[in-house]
């Protein structure tokens, strides 16, 4: 009976162990797989700025969101890839960090063929911005006939914006003064302050920016509008190696 007893309590025993052994073996499997499933992924760091209702800071979350980060945060989840934005206070300092490689991008941003020697563009664009020119309520000016209607004025830019090669000629050409503000909440401002003429935005980024500075309906814009303004995600040649040039990542970023 001992024997047996010793026997019984020896087989249970062993019993007990494999059995351990074996939830042991295949919690470290589901471990492992949890673990490998949830392996960080490739993180897609972007340089935006205010650029409201694009791009703009929540003051409740304290996050970047607005229309043109939720497409780039859906593309790249698409893509296998985690977002950072990193919210820079001007546009100049953006451009430059998505240059020198501190940021793997930029938006939004037009595309331009001197800026290839820095960036790749997003296929399609983001969106259209189809900019126009803003003028105070008591402007004598009613529509937009022509870019000779802006010579001898003061013209508002954002800095750093291009709105198309005849609209550029045209600013560069010395007929027009340029009046440059860092956002389009600075824009609406030298607009109703009568610093400029004329503001180059697009009604739905102007408009939200009027809101903030409480001007209320003081101001119009020019019909027909100057034309088409694609806003990309262009992509820095110095971005990191998990997204440079030619791999997978990168491929389906820019081609979408």
């Amino acid at each position: 009976m001992l024997i047996y007893g010793f026997e019984a309590t020896y087989r249970f025993s062993m019993n007990v162990i494999r059995n351990t052994f074996f939830y042991l073996y295949c919690t470290s499997i589901f471990i492992l797989s949890i673990n490998t499933g949830a392996a960080a992924k490739p993180i897609l760091k972007v340089a935006t700025i205010n650029v409201p209702p694009l791009s703009y800071m929540d003051p409740e979350t304290m996050r970047v969101t607005g229309s043109v980060t939720k497409i780039v945060q859906a593309r790249a989840k698409k893509c296998g890839l985690d977002v950072a934005f990193i919210f820079s206070p001007s546009w100049a300092r953006a451009y430059q960090m998505a240059v020198s490689g501190t940021a793997d991008g930029l938006i939004p941003t037009t595309y331009a063929e001197s800026r290839l020697v820095d960036f790749e563009y997003s296929k399609p664009a983001l969106v259209d911005l189809r900019p126009s020119l803003i003028v105070r309520k008591d402007s004598p000016f009613l529509r937009f006939n022509g870019l000779h209607i802006l010579d001898g004025r003061r013209v508002g830019i954002r800095a750093k914006s291009l709105m198309g090669k005849a609209f550029d000629a045209k600013l560069a050409s010395g007929s027009v003064t340029v009046v440059e503000r860092m956002n389009s909440k600075g824009l609406a401002e030298a607009l109703i302050k009568g610093e400029a003429d004329f503001v180059v935005d697009s009604p739905d980024v102007i408009n939200y920016n009027l809101g903030e500075v409480q001007v209320g309906e003081k101001v119009r814009v020019l019909e027909p509008s100057l034309g088409s303004s694609l806003q990309y995600l262009a992509l820095s040649k110095k971005r990191s190696q998990a997204i440079a040039e030619g791999t997978a990542a990168s491929n389906c970023l820019l081609e979408e």
